[in-house]
């Protein structure tokens, strides 16, 4: 890594598949593996060289696999604004990109997830919310629509992650001071869109904010990535399941002035993960 940068998405893909990218600012671009550097110690390429990206926006969300089986795009922004668009919106995708969400003012793409129709997502937020909806909460819209409130929340906070919640697996949450935890998705009550959800855990001066919620199985590992550049590989069957008020164990010991930026999953099945 350069100075002053930082790792933010790693997916797993081939050269011969469609890349999927999702911007900060509501737009869907798609690119082929071969077009990215395969190189395990060089710097890589820009993104921005890759695709056209304006000033101030970034990618979100990422996919290196196939839309099959997938019938929609569900996305999430910072203010907790949800739209559920259909997959044939960004199918024949270009590295030119297409607009698939408006945004208020000041707000932007938090995360995107492809889903089947069928699905029920776990919404979580930095200072420690969670709410359990189903997808069916949010009526199919088109490219140019703003989307409706998906969860409330206390003025200071935002939406940091949203998962789709699958069974046998559990919800694993990790704060920016590397305290981690799981909790079983059977602690989420099923509610309404625009509820303000319950608590996911319980953040304070030890834990920090919430950064990252992702969907695990038992023999899964995470990727822990660190504001610094540090990738810190765990075994999920190491950190402790407990109650979703419960706090959390410290799981990756950090270096003073260094902070979890990231958390990705590395499946031990035929899972999707981003």
């Amino acid at each position: 890594l350069q100075s002053e940068d930082e790792i933010s998405l790693v997916a797993v893909t081939n050269t011969h598949k469609d890349i999927y990218l999702f911007t900060s600012t509501g737009r869907a671009l798609a690119i082929r593996g071969h077009m990215i550097p395969e190189t395990r110690t060089g710097k890589g390429r820009l993104i921005g060289r890759l695709v056209p990206l304006d000033e101030g926006e970034y990618v979100v969300s990422m996919y290196g696999r196939s839309l099959e089986g997938m019938s929609y795009v569900f996305f999430i922004t910072r203010k907790g604004i949800s739209k559920r668009l259909p997959v044939s919106e960004i199918e024949r995708l270009t590295r030119a990109g297409r607009r698939v969400l408006n945004l208020d003012e000041g707000d932007e793409i938090a995360q995107v997830r492809l889903t089947t129709g069928e699905d029920e997502l776990l919404i979580t937020t930095a200072k420690g919310q969670g709410l359990r909806v189903s997808e069916k909460e949010f009526r199919p819209m088109g490219r140019a629509a703003r989307g409706v409130i998906g969860i409330r929340m206390v003025e200071d906070d935002r939406v940091i992650s949203c998962e789709i919640i699958t069974p046998d697996r559990l919800s694993l949450v990790i704060s920016e001071r590397g305290v981690a935890k799981r909790t079983s998705f059977d602690e989420f009550t099923l509610r309404h869109r625009g509820g303000r959800g319950v608590r996911t855990m319980n953040i304070g001066s030890r834990t920090g904010l919430i950064v990252g919620s992702r969907s695990v199985a038992e023999d899964d590992e995470i990727m822990v990535i660190t504001s610094r550049g540090r990738i810190i590989r765990v075994a999920v069957r190491e950190i402790p399941r407990l109650s979703r008020t419960a706090m959390g164990n410290i799981t990756v010991r950090l270096d003073e002035g260094d902070s979890v930026a990231d958390v990705s999953v590395v499946c031990s099945d035929d899972c999707m993960e981003e």
